[in-house]
C-alpha cells in the first residue's frame, strides 16, 4: 500500500538572542501598540512520502544549524492550537523560483534518500500577545512581504 502524500512544516528557531526591536518600532509607528513582542523563524514546507525520520535526519543534518539553530517538525494539526499569539507563514508564490528549495532538494537527493519530496522555503512571523487578522493582515503587508513574489497565510 502506498502511503499517501503529507506536508510537514520544519520550523527552526535561532539559538542566539536577535533583536527585533527595530521591527516592533515600525509596528507600533504603523498605531498598533498592543503587540509587545515578535519573532522570525525560518520555515519549510516538506510534501511526499516521507517517513517521520527521515525528515528528521535531513531537518538535523542539513535544515539547520545546531550549534545556533533548533527545530521543531509539525504537521497541519499541531500548529493551529498554539494559545495567545498570532501566527503568520510567508511563502514564495508558485511562479516565482525557490532557489533555496531546489539546493535544498539536490542536498536531500545528495543524503540518499530516493524519494520525491517537494519543498517550499518560508518564514514564519509570531506575534504576542494575539492579534485580530485584519491587523495582521495589515502588518504583514506593510512590513514582513513582497506582494509581488509571496503569499500569506494566517494560521
Amino acid at each position: 500500500m502506498k502511503k499517501d502524500k503529507d506536508t510537514t512544516i520544519v520550523e527552526i528557531t535561532s539559538k542566539i538572542n536577535t533583536n527585533t526591536s527595530f521591527l516592533l518600532d515600525e509596528i507600533h509607528s504603523l498605531g498598533f501598540n498592543k503587540i509587545k513582542s515578535i519573532e522570525i523563524k525560518k520555515i519549510y514546507s516538506l510534501t511526499g512520502s516521507i517517513n517521520k525520520n527521515k525528515i528528521l535526519f535531513i531537518s538535523k543534518f542539513l535544515l539547520t544549524d545546531p550549534v545556533s539553530e533548533t527545530f521543531k517538525i509539525l504537521t497541519k494539526n499541531n500548529i493551529k492550537n498554539l494559545p495567545g499569539v498570532a501566527l503568520v507563514n510567508i511563502w514564495y508564490k508558485p511562479q516565482v523560483l525557490d532557489v533555496e528549495s531546489i539546493y535544498i532538494v539536490k542536498g536531500i537527493k545528495y543524503l540518499g534518500f530516493k524519494e520525491e519530496l517537494e519543498v517550499h522555503s518560508g518564514k514564519q512571523i509570531v506575534f504576542s500577545p494575539k492579534v485580530d487578522k485584519k491587523t495582521v493582515s495589515f502588518i504583514i503587508e506593510k512590513i514582513f512581504m513582497n506582494p509581488l513574489i509571496q503569499y500569506y497565510e494566517i494560521i
